[in-house]
C-alpha cells in the first residue's frame, strides 16, 4: 500500500509539473482607427515585431490616420500626420504600455505594407521603410517622425532607416538617397531588413544607382543591393546581391544573416504576372515560393524553388538557426489533383476534394538540401504569414477556419466555416514533428482575423495580426474601432514574474569523443542537446557524444523549465588523435554565461594566463592574471554591450571568446 502510495504522490507530482510547464495565453491589446484609407487589405495591422532581453516587445503596425487612432493602455489618440501612417509602439511582458512613435505625412507610407523592424544587444531600435513628402505648395502635413524630425516639405527622398534608443529615444535618421531623384519617383525601393546583435544594420533595397548619403558612396547601377550601417548610423559599405530584379518585379522579401558563417538568406513571394524580371545567379525565376542564398560578399551560391505556381510563397524571416539551417513557412494550394511540390518534397491535401490554401514548412541545410518537409491537411484554405523560432521549437501563425491536422500530430483545430481565427501552430524544431496548435477566438465579420508576425525570446510567443470585430485573448474581449479592420498583438508563453532558466556546459574531450556536463539552472523540466553534427538532438543531462569526423562542431544545450527555456551554444573541437586541436593552453578556456549581467564566470583556463577585455568600440576595460582554473570577473559596472575576452597564455598564443554584457 505504501508503494502504491508513492507511485501515485509521485504521478501527481509530474502531472503538476508538466501542467505547469505549458505555455498559455496571457493577453492581448488593440489599435487603430474608424478610418477606411488603407490599401491593401487587411488594413489595420502589425507588420513587424521584436522583443529584448527584458521580455519588452517592441512592432511597427499600419494605421489608418484619416481618423484619430487608439491603442490599448494609451490615454488619448496617438498623433495623426495624414492618409495612412507607420506606429511604432513598444509594451512590457506583462502587456503594460511603455511609449509609442508616429511615423508619417499626408498619404500613404509604407508602400505596400514593406516595412522592417530589428533591434540589437545595444539597446537599438530601427525602422526601415518609405514615407511621401508632399510639395512645397499647399497646406498637407509634412513627414514627421515623432516629435523628434521633421522633413522639409518637397523632400524627394523617400526610403529611411530610423534609430531610437529601447525607451524610445531618437537617436538618428538616415534617408541614403541622393538629393537629384525626380520630382515623380524614387531612387530605392526598400525590401527588407536585417539587425545584427552586435548593431550591425543590413537594409536591402532595389536602387537606380547612382551616389547615395550626399554622395558618400555611389552605387554602379541597377540592381539588388545590401546597405550596411553600425550601430552610430554610418554607412559602411554596400553589398551587390547576386539577384536580378527590376523597380516593376514584385517580389515580397525577407531577409535574415548567419552570424557565424555571414550568409544571406532572401526569402519570399513572386508574382511572374507583374511583368518584372526575376533571376538568382542568372537563373530565371518563374514560380511562386523562393529562397536563394548568398554569401557574405553577396554572390549567389543556391536557390530553391517550388515545382508549379500552387504555392503562394514563402512569408515570414527565414529562420537561421545556430547549425545554419534555414526554416521556412507559406501557403501552397492542394486538394484533388492539384499539389505542388519544393525541393523534391510533395505536398498533398486528402481532406478537400477541391483547390485549398494549405500551410507548409521547410528546413533546409546550409547547402540548401531539404532536413524535413511537412504540410497541414484542411477541409477550407487557412493562411500562413508568420514564423519564429525559440528554444527547441519553430513557431508559425496565420488565420484558420474548418478543420487543419498535421501529419504525425494529435492536436487538430476544427472551426466549423468562416471566419479565419488567428492561430498559432508549434513544432519541434529538429524533426518537424507537431506540438500543438492554438487560436484566439474571433467574431464572424471578416475573414482577416490573421496572425501576420511573430517573434520570441526565451519560450515567450508574441504575435501580432489583424481583426475585423471582436476578438478574446486570456478573457479579455477587444472591439475594434472600426473601419476595415483593427491590428492586435496577443502574447503565448509563461508567467513574466517568474525567472527563465539559464543554460551552460563544460566538457571533456578525447580524440574524437566528447563528455558533456550540464551545468545550467538546476531546476528544469528537460535539458536537450544538438551536437552539431546532424545528429538527432538526445535528452540525457550529461551525455557523451563521439564524432564521425576530426573538425569543430557547434554544440547547443537547451534548458526548459516552468519559466520558459534558453539555449547556450558553444564550439567543440576534436580530432584524430588523443586531445584538443588548437593552442593547447587556450583551447578549453570557457565563459559564462553569455549574456552575462553582474559578473563573468571563468572555467579551465590555465593558471598564469593574461586576460585582457576590450569594447566592440575597442576600449581597453579589463586586465587580469588567472591564478585558478575558475575565477569570476565583476562586470556589474560596465555598460551593456559586446565585449571580447582575449585570454593570452605564457607561450604568447591568444584565444578570443565574444559576449554580451546586458
Amino acid at each position: 500500500m505504501r508503494r502504491t502510495n508513492l507511485l501515485v504522490i509521485l504521478l501527481l507530482i509530474l502531472l503538476c509539473n508538466y501542467a505547469q510547464a505549458q505555455p498559455q495565453w496571457h493577453w492581448g491589446l488593440r489599435g487603430g482607427s474608424s478610418g477606411n484609407t488603407i490599401n491593401p487589405t487587411p488594413g489595420e495591422s502589425v507588420v513587424d515585431m521584436a522583443t529584448d532581453a527584458h521580455g519588452n516587445v517592441y512592432f511597427i503596425a499600419m494605421v489608418k490616420a484619416d481618423a484619430a487612432a487608439t491603442i490599448s493602455g494609451y490615454n488619448g489618440p496617438v498623433s495623426n500626420y495624414g492618409a495612412d501612417d507607420i506606429l511604432l509602439a513598444s509594451y512590457d511582458c506583462a502587456g503594460n504600455y511603455r511609449w509609442h512613435k508616429s511615423i508619417g505625412g499626408y498619404t500613404t507610407d509604407m508602400a505596400l505594407l514593406r516595412g522592417g523592424l530589428g533591434l540589437d544587444s545595444l539597446g537599438g531600435v530601427y525602422i526601415a521603410s518609405t514615407v511621401i513628402s508632399p510639395g512645397i505648395i499647399g497646406n498637407q502635413p509634412a513627414v514627421h517622425f515623432g516629435s523628434d524630425t521633421i522633413l522639409a516639405k518637397g523632400t524627394r527622398k523617400s526610403l529611411f532607416l530610423v534609430k531610437y534608443d529601447t525607451s524610445g529615444i531618437f537617436q538618428w535618421l538616415r534617408m541614403p538617397e541622393p538629393d537629384t531623384i525626380g520630382i515623380f519617383s524614387a531612387n530605392s525601393a526598400f525590401r527588407t531588413l536585417h539587425v545584427d546583435k552586435g548593431g550591425d544594420v543590413y537594409l536591402h533595397i532595389n536602387s537606380y544607382g547612382g551616389a547615395m548619403a550626399d554622395g558618400n558612396m555611389v552605387l554602379p547601377g541597377p540592381g539588388d543591393y545590401i546597405l550596411k550601417y553600425n550601430a552610430a548610423g554610418s554607412l559602411l559599405n554596400y553589398i551587390t546581391l547576386g539577384m536580378q530584379t527590376s523597380r516593376t518585379t514584385q517580389f515580397d522579401a525577407k531577409l535574415s544573416r548567419d552570424r557565424n558563417s555571414g550568409n544571406f538568406y532572401i526569402a519570399g513571394s513572386y508574382s511572374s504576372y507583374s511583368g518584372g524580371a526575376f533571376a538568382m545567379g542568372g537563373n530565371s525565376i518563374t514560380n511562386s515560393a523562393i529562397v536563394g542564398a548568398f554569401n557574405a560578399q553577396g554572390q549567389y551560391l543556391w536557390h530553391r524553388t517550388n515545382n508549379y505556381q500552387h504555392i503562394q510563397g514563402f512569408h515570414g524571416y527565414p529562420q537561421v538557426d545556430h547549425q545554419g539551417n534555414i526554416t521556412l513557412t507559406g501557403t501552397f494550394k492542394g486538394g484533388g489533383s492539384l499539389n505542388d511540390g519544393f525541393n523534391g518534397y510533395t505536398m498533398s491535401n486528402p481532406l478537400s476534394n477541391v483547390t485549398r490554401d494549405c500551410p507548409f514548412i521547410v528546413k533546409l541545410s546550409p547547402s540548401g538540401q531539404n532536413i524535413w518537409a511537412i504540410n497541414a491537411r484542411s477541409t477550407t484554405s487557412n493562411s500562413i504569414l508568420a514564423i519564429t523560432q525559440t528554444g527547441s521549437e519553430v513557431i508559425i501563425g496565420g488565420g484558420a477556419s474548418g478543420l487543419i491536422t498535421w501529419p504525425g500530430g494529435a492536436d487538430s483545430i476544427n472551426l466549423p466555416g468562416l471566419p479565419h481565427k488567428p492561430f498559432i501552430a508549434r513544432f519541434d524544431a529538429a524533426t518537424g514533428v507537431p506540438v500543438s496548435m492554438s487560436y484566439l477566438n474571433a467574431d464572424n465579420s471578416s475573414q482577416y482575423n490573421v496572425v501576420t508576425s511573430l517573434t520570441s525570446y526565451n519560450g515567450n510567443i508574441y504575435a501580432g495580426g489583424t481583426f475585423g470585430y471582436q476578438l478574446d485573448v486570456a478573457g479579455q474581449n477587444w472591439t475594434s474601432s472600426g473601419g476595415n479592420n483593427d491590428f492586435f498583438v496577443a502574447r503565448f508563453g509563461y508567467d513574466c514574474n517568474c525567472t527563465p532558466p539559464a543554460a551552460g556546459f563544460t566538457k571533456t574531450i578525447t580524440g574524437k569523443t566528447a563528455s558533456f556536463t550540464y551545468t545550467g539552472t538546476a531546476a528544469f523540466l528537460s535539458v536537450r542537446w544538438d551536437f552539431g553534427d546532424g545528429s538527432l538532438p538526445v535528452t540525457a543531462v550529461n551525455p557523451g557524444h563521439t564524432y564521425a569526423s576530426a573538425g569543430t562542431y557547434n554544440v547547443c544545450v537547451t534548458v526548459t523549465s516552468d519559466c520558459g527555456n534558453h539555449t547556450y551554444c558553444e564550439q567543440v573541437q576534436v580530432s584524430d588523435g588523443i586531445g584538443i586541436t588548437g593552442a593547447e593552453d587556450l583551447a578549453p578556456v570557457r565563459i559564462y554565461p553569455n549574456p552575462a549581467y553582474k559578473e563573468l564566470h571563468i572555467s579551465d583556463a590555465v593558471p598564469g594566463t593574461i586576460l585582457d577585455v576590450y569594447s566592440i568600440a575597442g576600449q581597453h576595460m579589463t586586465s587580469h592574471f588567472i591564478k585558478r582554473a575558475n575565477e569570476v570577473l565583476d562586470i556589474s559596472r560596465w555598460p551593456a554591450g559586446v565585449y571580447f575576452a582575449r585570454f593570452k597564455a605564457k607561450t604568447g598564443a591568444s584565444v578570443y571568446r565574444k559576449f554580451l554584457k546586458q
